[in-house]
């Protein structure tokens, strides 16, 4: 249970690491989307709020001396400029700096109105300048704002793009670390039994083979260890097939409580277990065999109450396959259940098998 729990606070951590770190991207991405924008069209920008100011100036001093038709055109040019620039800004959406620019370019609008109605004044050159004057400040501001956003946008790239690096690494290294854990969840699901968490029959053959190969080369002593749960049909059909499982369970979890750091308790078949027993003679696994025989019969099962096991026990010898060490486990097994059950037997080699 303590392993279930910890699994899922692994991958939900994995999970909410994922889902901040894109958040964190779509919001660079944002971020960097609005800089270009602004960046693109910081030129035009510049370049006009530049045009207001000198034309502006321009037309001051003009409305001074003689001008006529080619200050008309300078006012209306003017005019088109002061409503594209607060048009194009405020599409930016750029809450702050190219705020400002709006802001600017508002403040100048109503100035603008009175130095037209000035020019219109005869012999009104002092309250032209004055009014040029303040016009001239704002879209100077106004040119200084545009700049600034400039930089800003620059400064934001210039960081921007590293960090989304750094988020796009950091989603590499969170995409591996989930890969290996679906990876490990996979393999664990492979060779666990479902039921008991127990190693499953292709672990236990595989295991098997390599312990044969080990034994062999090291000549070193193993038994195995196969048992059967007595009567466990009955156990199904009275209390059906869940408390079945729970039974299962429990009794795996009892004999992989009596078993020793280096056995390997694996179920390969229903009711059907088995125990690789290394650097155990026939003699220590005859009598571990007793030991869990003893246990399982002794325990009282939830729901059931007791049950007993038939234990069958076969030492590897060096002329032994794995799968003809399974088999005459299997058959003193099957001898313990012919019997009065409940009882372990050890497979009996003939004097030329030996």
């Amino acid at each position: 249970m303590a392993k279930v729990i910890q699994h899922n606070k692994t991958s939900t951590l994995i999970i909410v690491a994922a889902v901040t770190l894109l958040g964190a991207m779509a919001a660079l991405l944002y971020i960097a989307h609005q800089s270009n924008v602004s960046l693109l069209n910081s030129p035009y920008i510049i370049n006009t709020t530049g045009q207001i100011r000198g034309g502006i100036q321009r037309i001051s001093k003009l409305k001074t001396g003689d001008c006529q038709q080619h200050c008309a055109q300078l006012i209306n040019d003017v005019d088109h400029k002061i409503e594209d620039i607060i048009k194009l800004a405020k599409t930016l959406e750029q809450p702050a700096t190219d705020n400002d620019i709006v802001i600017n370019m508002q403040k100048l609008k109503p100035l603008w109105e009175a130095l037209k109605l000035a020019y219109q004044t005869p012999d009104n050159h002092q309250q032209i300048m004055e009014l040029s004057e303040q016009a001239w400040n704002i879209a100077d501001t106004a040119v200084l704002s545009a700049q600034h956003v400039t930089e800003n946008n620059v400064t934001h790239l210039i960081w921007l793009y590293p960090l989304a690096l750094l988020i796009i690494l950091a989603n590499g290294g969170i995409v591996f670390l989930a890969f290996t854990r679906v990876r490990k969840i996979l393999e664990h699901r492979s060779i666990k039994d479902a039921v008991t968490g127990l190693f499953n029959r292709y672990a236990f053959l595989q295991m098997l083979d390599k312990e044969v190969a080990r034994a062999n080369r090291h000549k070193r002593p193993f038994s195995l260890l196969y048992f059967d749960i007595d009567y466990f049909k009955e156990i199904n059909d009275k209390h059906g097939h869940q408390i079945g499982d729970e039974t299962l369970k429990t009794l795996a979890d009892l004999v992989a409580s009596i078993a020793r750091n280096n056995d390997i308790v694996s179920r390969i078949g229903g009711e059907e277990f088995t125990i690789i027993a290394p650097e155990a003679t026939q003699k220590e696994a005859q009598q571990f065999a007793e030991k869990i025989r003893q246990s399982v019969a002794e325990h009282e099962f939830p729901k059931v109450g007791k049950l007993t096991i038939s234990i069958g026990v076969a030492q590897h010898r060096a002329s032994l396959s794995a799968q003809t060490l399974l088999q005459y486990a299997d058959t003193a097994m099957y001898e313990a259940k012919n019997g009065s059950r409940n009882c372990v037997k050890v497979f009996e080699f003939l004097p030329e098998s030996v």
